[in-house]
């Protein structure tokens, strides 16, 4: 059984619509993870002891934020590939060995935070707009 540790993870983004993946792992030292869930609807009925729910058929991936070191180095900072609020990228996760999550998807947040005897960071939310594909 293979285990892999945070070490281990590769994020990719591409800094353009369009264009080539491009590591940002050196930036990132916080991620909230990916999470997909099947979209359910309250199914009971009055006089029911218990909430049930269906399944819709629907799956989402619920918004995934990043934390990190600032650095605006022109093209390959994190300044340059996800201060683009509004914007859509592609985004690869690899989880380890060669397991991969790739998934479009709309930059929501981005915030600089500067603090006094630290070094400045960035968070970057992103909320996955459609199916997320697992090789």
């Amino acid at each position: 059984m293979a285990t892999y540790g945070f070490d281990d993870l590769e994020v990719k983004i591409d800094a353009s619509e369009g264009g080539a993946l491009t590591s940002v792992k050196a930036y990132v030292f916080e991620i909230s993870g990916l999470e997909i869930e099947a979209v359910t609807e309250e199914s009971h009925t009055i006089g029911d002891s218990w909430a049930e729910a269906l399944y819709t058929g629907l799956c989402k991936a619920n918004e995934v934020t990043m934390k990190g070191f600032y650095d605006d180095t022109a093209t390959t900072g994190p300044d340059a590939m996800l201060n683009a609020v509004g914007e859509t990228r592609s985004f690869q996760f690899t989880w380890g060995g060669s397991k991969t999550s790739d998934f479009e998807s709309i930059i929501t947040k981005y915030k600089r935070i500067p603090a006094r005897g630290e070094l400045t960071k960035f968070e970057c939310s992103i909320q996955p707009t459609g199916e997320v594909t697992e090789n």
